[in-house]
């Protein structure tokens, strides 16, 4: 579905921003292959996507995500976010990171 060259060049490259449009929005064809086509798309794609969201908006309001530091020296270790495994379903490989919760919700440290 994704192999026609003249809408998506080098369709084996990893390249995310065939998605993003020049003025830097979505392009629109960022959930279709997750949830179907036609008359058996998915019934619950609105409610996947929204959770997703909020998911991910919550994590960033209680959290401050940073890159790693090397404890002896106190230097930032830069992780490279573009090691990705080569499966069938790729995904990033493990990077270390700092998670810390901001103020207001250092209650989430005691669980």
């Amino acid at each position: 579905m994704t192999r026609n060259e003249s809408i998506y060049p080098e369709p084996d490259a990893f390249r995310p921003e065939r998605f993003i449009d020049a003025d830097s929005s979505l392009s629109g064809d960022d959930r279709v292959l997750a949830f179907g086509f036609g008359r058996r798309i998915c019934t619950g794609r609105y409610l996947a996507s929204d959770s997703v969201w909020l998911s991910v908006a919550q994590v960033i309001a209680a959290f401050t995500i940073s890159d790693a530091t090397d404890v002896a020296s106190g230097k930032k270790i830069d992780a490279n976010l573009m090691d990705y495994t080569d499966e069938g379903i790729s995904h990033p490989l493990p990077f270390n990171c700092n998670i810390r919760p901001r103020q207001g919700f250092e209650s989430l440290l005691e669980t």
